[in-house]
This record gives structure tokens, C-alpha cells and sequence, in this order.
């Protein structure tokens, strides 16, 4: 055998229906190369492959399945330089090669992190999330760097946060108006909007006296039904007071239904 092959011939050489080339060896090896990949070195039947030839061929295949996963992705989907690295180093230990694909990626235009956070605040905002939480994602989620994150602009914020309000209106409408105000509260802050949003915003949503009222009324049947087994008298009184008060409803008013009621 000839100094540095690798005693591998090639016996077949055929295509499928991809236009894919299968170049079979001695031993049964087989490989299915693409186009490129099948003129990146001169291959017929009978050859002797050698080692480095060999070395290149795979190398070469490694990079193109990497290069063709890595369009794949940017193709699907919007995502960011993050997301995309994070994947391919998922699909190939390679750093040195991940970042060639990385490269190549950026320079054509397939990843451009400024682009996909505005696009990405943008469609979020439109959902109604706020601006901490956009932009917290953006950050420690996708990875996108806190100059780009200064430039965003969210011209809409308050409008967004009192939007999302309405969709709670009937949900809260009976509760009473410190209990209420603390939900919303709650809310818009899980949502992502800030402090100073939620103080500004979370009172515009009309309350519903009758709603509250009846609300009340329902709540002093089942505070009675559930102490009335163990207390009576002012000690009864006493518990249910409690128990109103614990769910935000003012003490006037409800002094007022348990007056009627016990």
C-alpha cells in the first residue's frame, strides 16, 4: 500500500433521487456527498483515497450539514445570535466551526440582533406585555446586549398597560376596591409593566358599586355558613368582621350587612 492512503477504495459511485452522490469503499463505508461536496475532491471508482483526502472530505461534510442546519434555523424562525450559537454548539462540539457558520450567518444578514430585539419588543408589546418584562427576556433569555436594549423605545406603555386592564374588568369588577387595586396591581407587575405604570394606570377602570355590593352580600352568607358551626353572638359577628375585612371589603359596609344578617 502507497505511503499515507488509507488502503480505502472506491468500488460504486451512484446518485439518488436528491442528486445526492453515494460514493461506496472497500469494507462497505459509504458516504453521501452533495454536489459541492463530491467536486470538492476529484473521486472516482478505483481511487485510493488518502487520509488527508479523507480528513478533508469529512471536514468538509461536517461543515456544509452545520451551514445548511444553521440556514435551516434562521429560516424558520426569528431568533438571536444567542439562540442560534446555543444550537449549533447543540449539533456540533466544533466551536472553531460553529463560529465559522456564526460568521457567515451575520455577514449575509441572516442574524442581526438589533433587528430581532426591536421586531421581537414590538410583537410582544402588541400582546400587551410590558417593558421590564420584554426587556429582561431580551436580555437574559436571548442574550441581546444592553446597548442594544437602551435603544428600544416603548412610546405606547401606558396605553398597553390600561389595554390589559380592560381584559381584567369583569374578572375584578365585584371585588372591593382595595382588594381590587391590589390584584391589578399584581398583575400588570407579573406582566412586566413598571411601578410607575401601575400607579398611574390602575385606577382608570370604573368601579361597579352593585357588582361589589353583591359580591358582599354572597361573602357574609358564607362567612356565617362556615363560623356559624362553632360560634355564635358578637363572637360570630367578631369572625366574620375579620374574615370581610381580610377580603378587602370596607368595614362600614360590612357592619352594615351583618347588622341585617345576625
Amino acid at each position: 500500500m502507497p505511503f499515507g492512503k488509507t488502503g480505502k477504495k472506491i468500488t460504486a459511485i451512484s446518485s439518488n433521487r436528491k442528486g445526492q452522490q453515494i460514493v461506496v469503499f472497500s469494507g462497505g463505508e459509504k458516504l453521501v456527498l452533495s454536489p459541492n461536496a463530491f467536486t470538492e475532491t476529484p473521486l472516482y471508482v478505483g481511487k485510493d483515497v488518502s487520509a488527508l483526502e479523507m480528513r478533508s472530505l469529512r471536514s468538509f461534510l461536517e461543515r456544509e450539514k452545520l451551514m445548511n442546519y444553521g440556514l435551516g434555523l434562521v429560516s424558520k424562525q426569528e431568533r438571536s445570535a444567542k439562540e442560534i450559537k446555543e444550537k449549533l454548539l447543540a449539533k456540533s462540539g466544533d466551536l472553531g466551526l460553529v463560529k465559522e457558520v456564526m460568521f457567515y450567518l451575520k455577514k449575509e444578514g441572516f442574524l442581526n440582533d438589533e433587528e430581532f430585539a426591536k421586531d421581537y419588543a414590538s410583537s410582544k408589546a402588541a400582546l400587551l406585555y410590558g417593558r421590564e418584562r420584554i426587556l429582561n427576556t431580551l436580555r437574559f433569555e436571548k442574550g441581546i446586549n444592553p446597548e442594544i436594549l437602551d435603544r428600544l423605545s416603548f412610546p405606547e406603555e401606558n396605553s398597553h398597560a390600561r389595554a390589559f386592564l380592560r381584559t381584567l374588568e369583569k374578572k375584578t369588577a365585584s371585588l372591593p376596591a382595595r382588594s381590587r387595586r391590589n390584584k391589578l396591581s399584581l398583575m400588570l407587575s407579573r406582566r412586566g409593566f413598571s411601578s410607575d405604570v401601575i400607579k398611574e394606570v390602575v385606577d382608570d377602570i370604573p368601579a361597579n358599586p352593585a357588582a361589589v355590593k353583591a359580591n358582599l352580600e354572597k361573602e357574609v352568607t358564607k362567612a356565617i355558613l362556615r363560623y356559624g358551626k362553632k360560634y355564635n353572638g358578637y363572637d360570630l359577628k367578631q369572625k366574620c368582621f375579620a374574615y370581610l375585612y381580610s377580603k378587602g371589603f370596607p368595614s362600614s359596609e360590612i357592619s352594615e350587612v351583618l347588622e341585617r344578617k345576625l
